[in-house]
């Protein structure tokens, strides 16, 4: 590989590929487990949006998957939120609210 043609700052080494793939809490890792949760739900590339009255939840459906994005800096209340199967970040036990920057993918209502 060449040297990139932009200096690069020391802070992106961490997410480098070769430093996430020992790393199972890495980005990386996430990501791939989502792609495999995504095909083995039949997801087909064409997201369903679900319409909600919270605006700072971006809510989808894909396949047998609903995926739930907390996108704003508060816990949002969450009504029905199904059996998570995978998340961003640790979540409550109560499952009452999704935490601020937090993805959920569910099965379920």
């Amino acid at each position: 590989m060449g040297s990139p043609w932009l200096p690069q700052p020391s802070s992106f080494g961490g997410p480098a590929d070769d430093a996430q793939r020992e790393d199972p809490d890495s980005t990386l890792h996430l990501y791939r487990a989502a792609v495999r949760l995504r095909r083995a739900a039949g997801a087909d590339g064409r997201p369903f949006w679900n319409e909600r009255a919270d605006p700072r939840l971006l809510d989808f459906t894909s396949g047998t998957l609903r995926c739930l994005v907390n996108a704003s800096t508060d816990d949002v209340p969450l009504d029905a939120p199904g059996t998570p199967v995978l998340s961003s970040s640790p979540l409550p036990t109560s499952l009452r609210v999704l935490p601020p920057g937090t993805v959920i993918w569910h099965t379920g209502p």
